[in-house]
């Protein structure tokens, strides 16, 4: 009988999240012949399995970060503020008092590149609000127009509100980062149990094998062929010394 021989599949290119659903996949396939793998494909399948749990509850951890919902909140708030400021100076721009149509067309005309910022990635118009206050505050003929329209709170509001929104932000990409690299410190310990575990599998399939050896044989290579394709050509060309499993 012709040896069987999982495919290959350099586990270390593949992501923490895609590691962890191959190895759970591969589990649950293993759990349903649990009864016909014998007591020491079993004992690998314990280990392989706790392995795995921990790292997914590190991934169901990392999709809940502490600043999304103050992220959310100040964009909120920064995007109703500039409509505010926009509301105003558009109505005085209307409007009948001389004063303060000339101050209305001396913002409009500055806030113009800057009108539909908040239709950007939320990233994107904190860099967009930055540029618009730099220039601002070098602007005298602007400030001047802006207390003429009684805007000068409104604008240091949203000024603040936009710095905070920075800071909370580097904070989330922070932690974010923090997370993937821990992360990535449990991806090898599945990795070593996964291996251990198709070795085993294989070991037992060529010289015990049985009906649920053979299915969980099949299963198991077919998961192996599906999350290869996952990995890129360019990775694929770089192995170097990846680690098979």
């Amino acid at each position: 009988m012709e040896k069987r021989t999982f495919s290959t599949l350099y586990g270390n290119h593949l992501s923490n999240n895609d590691t962890y659903t191959l190895v759970k996949s591969t589990g649950d396939f293993a759990i349903a012949v649990k009864t016909d793998l014998g007591d020491m494909i079993n004992a690998i399948l314990t280990k392989m399995l706790a392995e795995n749990d921990s790292l997914g509850k590190h991934l169901n951890k990392s999709t809940k970060s502490l600043f999304t919902g103050q992220l959310d909140d100040l964009s909120l708030n920064r995007d109703d503020s500039f409509s505010y400021i926009k509301r105003t100076v558009t109505f005085h721009f209307k409007g009948h008092d001389e004063t303060k149509i000339a101050a209305a067309q001396i913002l409009r005309h500055f806030f113009d590149p800057y009108w539909d910022a908040p239709k950007e990635m939320a990233a994107t118009i904190t860099g967009i609000f930055f540029d618009m206050f730099a220039k601002y505050h070098v602007r005298p003929d602007l400030i001047d127009a802006a207390n003429v329209l009684s805007l000068e709170n409104d604008l240091t509001n949203l000024e603040t509100i936009n710095n905070t929104f920075y800071a909370v932000f580097n904070k989330r990409v922070q932690e974010t980062g923090e997370r993937e690299i821990s992360g990535s410190k449990i991806k090898p310990k599945v990795f070593a149990a996964y291996n251990q575990f198709c070795m085993g599998v294989e070991l037992a399939v060529n010289y015990t094998p049985n009906d649920s050896l053979i299915s969980l044989f099949n299963n198991m290579d077919a998961l192996r062929k599906k999350y290869h394709t996952l990995i890129s050509k360019a990775k694929d060309n770089h192995t170097g010394g990846a680690k098979k499993i």
